[in-house]
């Protein structure tokens, strides 16, 4: 929790330590620090660090990590303590006392060893034995005993000193490939046959090591090394907190001129309750040219902004920002990177609350045009490739790769996990050119914890604790040899871990994104590439990290699903479509051509958050806002409740399932992909006025006239019911998210009088017209799979009405509809729909229907009642006309069982018919399958042997299935 503290003339601030600062670039990164043995601290370096060094920087490389891990070693206060030889020899010296214990207690009289063992002891007390120091071939390194003490031999001490010994040392290969164990002064050969190595560590070239072994006895030089672990990991409790190894000091008077650190801004945002508040998002690998990766990355900076809270503190993005490498050779290459930074620019213009708190920090990526030769640290991106970006927004910045970011609340303290109070707090961004693989590549050590897991993801999950606790263990973000990855040596103090950071976020393609390892005071975060796979979605992982918490959260973005950020009670559907209009110059000029009275009530479809809804409330009598997001439909709600509007309801639901309310005036900005359903239910609605936004494309097609290229069926219905008129047209750039197109808004107004037609009749016979725009119509309707159907339809319909089919061939019967509205010839894109309107009523005439012939209007007629079946040789009786239909129907009784079953069957049958009767009397084909929707049944005629007939009929709304009947021949059978 934030503590009283006493105020301070510094303000607070947000650091940057980069490596090639001190070399001319805009954050500075000081003078760097090495360790002074004759001192025992670290001091300022003489010079500069330069790019080109010479072979006594590649030695003081090492040198230096040696010197600062060994001291890390000397102060850990773990189990088991590491002490130094030679200070062990002159402490111990003049004084062969062993360490006295008194029975029954813990503790040792002579606790601190050496010098502390001078003691008188009285030969009057009971209780005490002598207690020989432990001989090194008892001590373990990887099974330490409670309270064990490790003597420490330097390297230049094993020849000819015999016993086992415990080294600390660098693992280099020799030229000839064995290894060897050196320090500041000898190196000598290694021998692993008889090693057990930590199961839990990965040990490789370039390492630094404790090794427990012993001198060959043959006198080669040979160390034979039985334990091999890793030293203990350098905690912050033990290293100097005024100054850290690469220069990013603490203190005010060491904040001079000469180490040029730049403080960029203060961190006092308002609103900010207190410095626990304070948040920093690091993303990995964000990809500029990717569409999907630019959109969630708006999504993010949008959802950020609208929080109540301030903004996070910190933006970090790592590279590479582009998926394929770019080739300085090729000038259209170098083109298409600069075109990704203006349109982030572009973009970074839409967040201006963004841009005024928060401090945006891009970090090149290994295939980034920055680096030269895949040497690390990467310099910055320059100027000339980032379109000047770091130059338009005082708040973004180019850094190195690695860089360590600080905050520093300078008067304001923060009490920390230990009690102790702080008022800064760092952490370190680092894009991994593939360091866990060649890490494991170059590995000495095979019995690996990840090795011997069964399960792939136990082993991947194994293998990233082991990647973490190496960097950590060996105090370096790329702990390899300098053949497998070459560093700058005169830069290698920025890649290094002392004094640690509060975190280190590594983008490493072999390590599992999200997953984390909290060692101590330490915490190691793998963000993994901003888009990546996550199950069967496209991922988008970020952290959110509060440095003065301390807490970090783990914060997944997936594609096609909510793209808002957690944080946000804001979530939105991607797969839906949904893009919220934020434009107040395109808001109103819908209030205006909406034309609003105060008397209307308003159906607002996808309110989004409720910014035209609020408007609509103050012009309104009413306001329905329908919304399919649940998140935004509370938000409406809410804003409602804020803004005392009593005259708005907000539905929560599919306007597809619900049913639309009464309304004047309607304004829908939909998804794209919902429009024409929304519209065709339009067509069904009385209204005097609707708004709807639609895409640009989609637009053109619904105004097209006849005669136009894009003129299809929907202009023609929108033309039929509609007068669309085109209001404006409204960029991408107005709407959250931005879509990948631009929109229009359009203004229906329905026609008066509604047209008089059977919108399913008419959408049918519109489809066949279309079928080919391009071909004259007449083809069209002398399709045979056309005629079919309407012939089937024909004649159905003179069935049920009793009319007469015609004389004339079907297909010359249809196409003189068309000749009669004088379209024979016409094409379908150059008909406006009062020709279509004049055409289906035409066919209705002639009592051709297209889908509802069953519903159709009756037309008796004076000539008797003939069923088109009767030109296939069937005769129909109807029960009205003919009297003794029933005694023809039953017959004469027979006597034998079976005439009486099928009679029972039969007149059972008779009883249970409950529409209107037909009887067959002749067949001529097989099989015969009719359909009459009027009555919904379905029959099925068979001719059978000329004795008897077989007559099945279904009844598809009672999905019962009428009895078979067998008839003499010449006797009618009866079916419903």
């Amino acid at each position: 929790m934030p503590a009283e503290g006493a105020p301070s003339s510094r303000p607070a601030a947000i650091r940057l330590i980069d490596a090639y600062g001190s070399l001319g670039g805009v954050v500075k990164a000081g003078l760097r620090y090495h360790y002074a043995q004759d001192a025992q601290q670290f001091v300022p370096a003489r010079k500069l660090p330069t790019v080109l060094g010479d072979a006594q920087e590649h030695s003081a490389m090492y040198r230096e990590r040696f010197l600062a891990l060994r001291k890390a070693l000397w102060q850990s206060s773990g189990n088991p303590t590491y002490v130094d030889s030679a200070v062990e020899k002159i402490a111990s010296e003049g004084s062969k006392m062993p360490k006295i214990r008194v029975k029954g207690q813990g503790n040792t009289v002579g606790g601190m060893g050496g010098m502390m063992e001078r003691i008188s002891i009285n030969t009057d007390v009971e209780g005490i034995c002598v207690e020989e120091p432990p001989k090194s071939e008892d001590q373990s390194l990887l099974d330490p005993r409670p309270n064990e003490r490790i003597v420490i031999t330097a390297v230049e001490n094993l020849p000819g000193n015999p016993g086992v010994k415990f080294v600390f040392g660098l693992l280099s290969r020799a030229s000839e490939g064995a290894l060897h164990i050196e320090d500041v002064h000898e190196n000598v050969r290694l021998d692993f046959s008889q090693c057990q190595p930590s199961a839990e560590l990965i040990v490789a070239d370039a390492s630094f090591v404790l090794l427990k072994g012993e001198m060959s006895a043959l006198g080669d030089g040979v160390f034979h090394v039985f334990e091999m672990m890793m030293p203990p990991r350098v905690s912050r409790k033990f290293c100097d907190p005024t100054v850290d190894i690469f220069g990013s000091t603490a203190r005010d008077r060491q904040l001079g001129n000469h180490t040029g650190l730049l403080e960029i801004s203060e961190i006092g945002q308002p609103g900010l309750e207190s410095a626990e508040d304070l948040m920093v998002v690091v993303m990995g690998e964000v990809h500029l040219d990717d569409e999907e990766t630019f959109d969630k990355l708006s999504d993010i900076l949008f959802g950020f902004e609208r929080m109540a809270q301030p903004p996070p503190a910190v933006y970090v993005f790592m590279g590479n920002f582009t998926r394929k490498p770019v080739n300085l050779k090729s000038a259209k290459s170098v083109r298409e990177y600069r075109a990704c930074w203006a349109r982030l620019s572009e973009e970074l213009d839409r967040f201006p609350k963004t841009m005024a708190n928060s401090q945006l920090v891009f970090v090149p990526g290994p295939e980034d045009p920055a680096g030269v030769g895949g040497l690390l640290p990467i310099p910055p991106l320059g100027d000339h490739l980032t379109q000047g970006i770091a130059k338009k927004f005082k708040g973004v910045h180019m850094c190195s790769n690695p860089v360590r970011i600080r905050m520093d609340l300078g008067g304001q303290v923060v009490e920390e996990e230990d009690g102790s109070l702080s008022n800064k707090a760092d952490f370190m961004a680092f894009r991994s050119p593939d360091v866990c693989r060649k890490l494991y590549n170059n590995c000495i050590v095979r019995q690996l914890e990840s090795a011997d897991a069964a399960r792939k993801e136990d082993r991947q999950r194994a293998t990233n604790r082991e990647f973490f606790r190496a960097i950590s263990r060996q105090g370096h973000l790329c702990p390899v040899s300098q053949e497998t990855q070459p560093v700058v040596w005169g830069l290698d103090h920025i890649l290094q871990l002392y004094s640690p950071p509060n975190a280190v976020f590594i983008c490493d393609h072999s390590v599992t994104p999200h997953e984390e390892l909290l060692d101590d005071d330490i915490i190691l975060c793998s963000t993994g590439e901003f888009k990546r796979s996550l199950t069967d979605d496209q991922g988008f992982p970020f952290y959110v990290y509060r440095p003065f918490a301390p807490d970090y959260r783990y914060c997944v973005e997936r594609s096609n699903k909510n793209v808002m950020h957690p944080h946000s009670a804001l979530v939105m559907y991607r797969n839906r479509g949904g893009h919220l209009l934020q434009n107040e110059d395109i808001m109103s000029r819908i209030l205006v051509a909406a034309g609003i009275r105060p008397s209307d009530t308003v159906l607002e479809m996808g309110p989004g958050t409720g910014n035209m809804t609020v408007k609509l409330s103050e012009l309104a009598n009413h306001v329905v806002a329908m919304e399919v997001n649940e998140g935004l439909a509370k938000e409406v709600e809410q804003r409602a409740e804020m803004q005392g509007a009593s005259n708005m309801e907000v539905v929560t639901g599919d306007f597809k399932r619900l049913a639309l309310p009464h309304f004047d005036v309607v304004i829908a900005n939909l998804p794209y992909h919902l429009a024409t359903g929304f519209l065709l239910k339009l067509m069904g609605h009385p209204f005097r006025t609707g708004i709807i936004m639609l895409q640009h494309e989609f637009g053109k097609k619904l105004l097209a006239d006849p005669g136009e290229k894009i003129y299809s069926r929907l202009s023609l219905n929108m033309r039929m019911f509609f007068k669309a008129e085109r209001i404006c047209k409204v960029p991408g750039r107005a709407f959250f998210p931005q879509p990948q197109t631009t929109s229009v808004i359009i203004r229906l107004t329905p026609r008066v009088p509604a047209p008089k037609v059977d919108f399913e009749e008419w959408d049918a016979m519109v489809r066949i017209a279309f079928f080919r725009k391009n071909q004259d119509v007449f083809k069209m309707f002398k399709r045979l799979t056309v005629l079919n159907m309407l012939e089937h339809n024909y004649k159905m319909w003179c069935s049920i009405n009793r009319v007469p089919t015609s004389t004339l061939c079907f297909r010359d019967y249809c196409l003189e509809a068309l000749d009669q509205c004088n379209l024979t010839f016409k094409k379908a894109r150059r008909m406006d729909y009062h020709h279509f309107e004049r055409l289906l009523r035409a066919f209705h005439n002639k009592g051709i229907y297209f889908v509802n012939f069953a519903t159709a209007p009756s037309r008796p007629s004076r000539e008797s009642f003939v069923p088109s079946f009767a030109e296939e040789g069937y005769k129909f009786y109807d029960p009205e006309e003919e009297d003794d239909f029933l005694s023809k129907v039953e017959g004469p009784e027979s006597s034998d069982d079976e005439s009486r079953a099928d009679d029972r069957l039969q007149r059972l049958a008779m009883k249970t018919v409950a529409c209107r009767m037909f009887a067959v009397e002749k067949l001529h084909s097989e099989l015969c399958e009719f359909d009459v929707p009027s009555l919904s049944v379905r029959l099925y005629v068979k001719k059978l042997p000329e004795e008897t007939q077989c007559i099945c009929a279904y009844l598809p709304l009672e999905g019962a299935r009428a009895s078979a009947e067998v008839r003499p021949s010449g006797s009618p059978a009866v079916h419903g």
